[in-house]
């Protein structure tokens, strides 16, 4: 076999050794850096992301302050009126805090959903990212080119 002549097993070795920096050289340079510019463009947008699920949770508590806020100061009216016509301030208080729940109900319901649906897209592009990395890994490593779907369904397998 002409891998085991020791006559050309210097030439061989000193082949390996190029082929070897010259794989790290590429992958270095190239490979891992784009890599790692998909992983920090895919954070920043999750981040983003985070922060705008954040400030919606911000806007219902201050919504539910400001519909605590609104049912003392009618609470207090209510108390005022009680003697000259208690049945109408009963009336229009019930009316005026159940508008106030189901706006808060409303304002909170879509809170949550926008809060849902930002954690959804950070979690699906973490895995799209997931999926593209190791896909583009493979090619790379194996030269074997996988089906973008036979990936994803791969990282959804890992992490459930």
């Amino acid at each position: 076999m002409p891998q085991l002549d020791t006559a050309t097993f210097a030439p061989q070795l000193v082949w390996l050794v190029i082929t070897f920096v010259a794989l790290y050289l590429i992958l270095g340079r190239r490979l891992l850096p784009r890599i790692g510019e998909i992983l920090e463009s895919r954070q920043d947008k999750i981040a983003h992301d985070l922060a705008g699920a954040e400030s919606a949770g911000k806007e219902a508590k201050d919504a539910m302050a400001a519909y605590e806020a609104g049912l003392t100061k009618a609470r207090a009216e209510a108390q005022v009126m009680r003697a000259s016509a208690l049945e109408t301030a009963v009336a229009e208080a019930a009316a005026e805090q159940g508008e106030l729940a189901a706006r808060l109900a409303r304002e909170s319901d879509s809170a949550e959903a926008t809060i849902a649906g930002a954690k959804a897209r950070a979690l699906d592009d973490i895995e799209q990212a997931a999926a593209d990395v190791a896909q583009a890994a493979v090619a790379r490593l194996t030269g074997i080119e996988i089906d973008p779907a036979r990936a994803r369904a791969a990282v959804k397998a890992e992490r459930s």
